[in-house]
């Protein structure tokens, strides 16, 4: 059972955070079953106009209560102490959360987003740290062992933008799978059940290519050879379809038959007029009935140089016949 879930949130979100705890318990239940899924993050702020520096968090409660918050702190430590979460507020510092949401995405990327994302919940709501200061986030991410970086700037403001122009307007907000969206704090229980209707068994979709298709994709990796080395652009692009889409080297798309029979035509006879190659399909595998990836390798040597590189190529099945769709020229050995 496999899912992915999609997760809006603000640390400073008193819901977020319960819906996070009461996910993480759901997740444990739904792994312990053989489930795998992985949560990925999405920022959204609260108050984004907020200050690095911050303000106590009880003058913000009283904005937003006109009036004392006791009570209402009251309830909602009650209710975090039910969740088995402590929450201190008298201390806690209320500021911009756009350094924590960079974090996050960083954390991400070394495979710790939930633990990262635990750590400044319980940062903010229990431990009254400001997690808009840098030293403070240095210190967090060290201690679960995330390596600090000053990047992702730039792709967490255009996934806030993403998510405010999506039309989130609170938090948390989950998606499972493909399912529609949920908001608010669901129930351990309720996540559980999503996860488990969002999860799919993986299928094995790639069949094994019988020896004559073999033979058919060995020719077309034949021609790539032959008419490279005897500078025939006509025999070089014989395997290739008619729509073939083929990224060279530098990285340029060459889209149609005849475009990329004027680039071979052009390259045989100039840059690699002196150059031999030798192509090899070292593995071949079927995703879906007429279609086959290749990986491919390349060998190639010149008066001056010598040098492999891999390929990847997708070829289809049509009336009868293989021809090469797709190919990638990596430029990597």
């Amino acid at each position: 059972m496999n899912t992915d879930i999609e997760f809006v949130l603000d640390i400073p979100c008193v819901w977020s955070y319960f819906a996070f705890a009461r996910l993480r318990r759901a997740l444990d239940g739904f792994r312990a079953e053989g489930g795998r899924a992985e949560i990925v993050f999405r920022p959204y702020q609260l108050s984004p106009e907020a200050t690095a520096a911050g303000e106590p968090k009880t003058e913000v409660l009283r904005r937003a209560f006109g009036g004392d918050p006791a009570e209402a702190v009251a309830e909602i430590t009650a209710k975090a102490a039910a969740e088995g979460l402590e929450f201190r507020h008298d201390g806690a510092v209320f500021s911009n959360t756009f350094e924590a949401h960079r974090l996050v995405r960083v954390a991400a990327a070394q495979g710790r987003g939930e633990e990262m994302v635990e750590r400044l919940f319980r940062a903010h709501h229990t431990d009254e740290l400001n997690i808009a200061d840098v030293d403070v986030l240095k210190g967090l991410a060290a201690e679960i062992g995330v390596e600090w970086s000053d990047e992702g700037a730039d792709e967490t403001r255009r996934e806030l933008d993403r998510v405010r122009r999506s039309g989130v307007r609170g938090v948390p907000v989950l998606r499972f799978g493909d399912r529609p969206q949920v908001s608010g704090a669901l129930s351990a229980d309720e996540f559980l059940a999503a996860l488990r209707e969002s999860a799919t068994a993986r299928p094995a979709v790639n069949a094994p290519l019988d020896e004559p298709d073999l033979t058919h994709l060995r020719r077309l990796v034949t021609d790539l050879e032959d008419g490279f080395n005897r500078k025939r652009a006509a025999l070089l692009d014989r395997p290739f379809a008619a729509d073939a889409v083929v990224v060279v080297p530098d990285g340029t798309m060459v889209r149609g038959w005849d475009d990329l029979f004027a680039y071979h035509t052009a390259r045989l006879a100039g840059p690699v007029a002196d150059w031999r190659t030798r192509v090899t399909l070292l593995d071949a595998a079927s995703p879906s009935p007429g279609t086959a990836v290749l990986h491919l390798r390349q060998e190639t040597t010149g008066p001056d140089l010598a040098f492999a590189n891999h390929g990847t190529a997708v070829a289809v099945r049509r009336d009868g016949a293989w021809w090469i769709s797709a190919l990638q020229n990596t430029n990597v050995a």
